[in-house]
């Protein structure tokens, strides 16, 4: 069983979200919205594809989390 937030894969942390509801394979990265910023990812023309995690005060500490790992993933998107 996964118990880590994303997918590794080749050394990449893909969208457990992606993968389920889309069949799609994105990278997770660091985004912002006018909410705040959240570890997500974009689909092919650079918009908003998925919120993986829930809003971080700054991007540096959404980077931390989703560095190492421990993002807390929504359950429901």
């Amino acid at each position: 069983m996964n118990t880590q937030p994303f997918i590794e894969k080749n050394g990449r942390k893909l969208s457990i979200q992606s993968k389920r509801i889309l069949n799609e394979e994105r990278e997770l990265q660091v985004l912002s919205s006018a909410a705040g910023f959240y570890v997500g990812t974009l689909d092919d023309d650079g918009w908003p594809n998925s919120r993986d995690s829930g809003y971080y005060a700054s991007a540096e500490a959404a980077q931390a989390d989703l560095d190492a790992g421990t993002f807390a993933p929504r359950l429901n998107p």
